[in-house]
């Protein structure tokens, strides 16, 4: 049997989202193709259609850098987000928003390395409508 010790569940999240020289980032996307059933695993950054409603950026995650991973109550190594929100500024065209997504830098390329998406779209057209979201991530999602 195959067993990820606590020491490396926390060893593989510093490794992976606490190494500033990944500039790990989150975004938002606003379409998914590539045919996604709910299995995430063969996602590529090229089937994401990043949102791009007016007053979006990405947001970099240097929270992540900040915060130490913990083992939690489920025995999962965890890091976690402060709560990170994105405005809309202005009113005009819809766009509905249906998940989330990390990327890293990694040998100057940058990776899809998580994605989440959300149980229910998100749809922006007035200004001052937000998108509000905690990022946690556990060992499990990074372990198929």
């Amino acid at each position: 049997m195959a067993l990820l010790v606590n020491e490396g569940k926390l060893a593989l999240i510093n490794g992976i989202f606490r190494r500033s020289e990944f500039v790990p980032k989150l975004h938002l996307y606003k379409t998914l193709g590539g045919g996604f059933t709910g299995d995430n695993s063969g996602v590529v950054l090229a089937n994401l259609t990043e949102a791009d409603f007016p007053g979006y950026a990405f947001v970099a995650l240097d929270t992540f850098l900040a915060t130490a991973p913990t083992i939690n109550g489920a025995n999962e190594g965890e890091v976690d987000s402060p709560l990170v929100t994105w405005t809309r500024s202005s009113t005009g065209s819809p766009q509905t928003v249906l998940g989330l997504h990390i990327t890293l830098l990694i040998a100057g390329a940058t990776k899809l390395v998580f994605m989440h998406h959300f149980a229910t779209s998100i749809t922006l057209d007035t200004a001052g409508q937000v998108v509000e979201k905690y990022v946690n991530i556990f060992d499990d999602n990074l372990i198929p």
